[in-house]
């Protein structure tokens, strides 16, 4: 048990280090190449327009994917319920990640990520997930 919170303090440490490393190299390289910035500026602009919803469609094909072939299941007994004990809002992030078993700050940092990338599409996929995702059971504290 104990390595197991270990390991997730470190993946934590490990996602929270490489997002940083990503803001300095990109703060790093905008001061750097500050002359040609506006065209870099937007190149970078028309790519992040056609990438981003890209990887929105790929990342639903993936998951689609894998339920079919049943790396996604609920075989194991595990439903997707908002968290009543790990929420910060709604229970949505810490219902994902008692779902996939991995650690919530993981995925509330992800969310913020994505959040900064994108504010309305992740703002309503969250509201979304909020409506649609039930809200664990009441004594409900193993899955």
């Amino acid at each position: 048990m104990a390595n197991n919170m270990n390991s997730e303090r470190n993946n934590g440490a490990l996602v929270i280090g490489i997002i940083l490393i990503v803001f300095g190299a990109w703060e790093l390289a905008h001061r750097l190449l500050s002359p040609w910035w506006p065209s870099i500026s937007r190149f970078l602009n028309t790519v992040a327009a056609i990438v981003w919803p890209l990887a929105i469609i790929l990342a639903g094909v993936l998951f689609i994917v894998a339920a079919k072939k049943g790396v996604i299941s609920s075989s194991s007994g595990k439903r997707l319920y908002r968290s009543r004990t790990n929420k910060r809002i709604a229970g949505v992030c810490g219902g994902l990640a008692e779902f996939f078993s991995i650690d919530p700050a993981i995925v509330r940092i992800a969310a913020i990520v994505l959040l900064v990338i994108s504010f309305m599409s992740l703002a309503l996929l969250y509201i979304i997930l909020w409506v649609v995702i039930p809200q664990e059971p009441v004594g409900n504290g193993t899955r």
